[in-house]
């Protein structure tokens, strides 16, 4: 869901907003960040990977969906995936969820 909510963000900065991405610039810039931010995921400027796991409104949406993020505390991993960066990408879906 957070690699989903990523590359919506790109669609709406090439649609909507006023620094879209043009052939040879930085394609994760100033704004496409900023927007990520209000939205609770942290790309790293110019690299795109994520700097901590999503928070803000993407977690209160998770959370509303019964979708509870990985435990990061140990080494045991709770979701289906990593990114390159070794960043979560997928949340696991919490076993009380999976109950309804």
């Amino acid at each position: 869901m957070e690699t989903l909510l990523h590359e919506q963000v790109h669609l709406w900065q090439q649609n909507f907003g006023k620094d879209p991405v043009k052939p040879g610039r930085v394609y994760h810039n100033k704004e496409f960040v900023e927007k990520c931010e209000s939205l609770g995921l942290h790309p790293k400027i110019g690299e795109g990977y994520h700097l901590k796991l999503a928070d803000g409104p993407f977690e209160i949406l998770m959370r509303e969906l019964g979708i509870t993020p990985p435990d990061l505390s140990s080494n045991r991993r709770t979701s289906t995936g990593t990114g390159s960066s070794g960043c979560w990408i997928l949340w696991a879906r919490s076993p009380r969820a999976s109950r309804r």
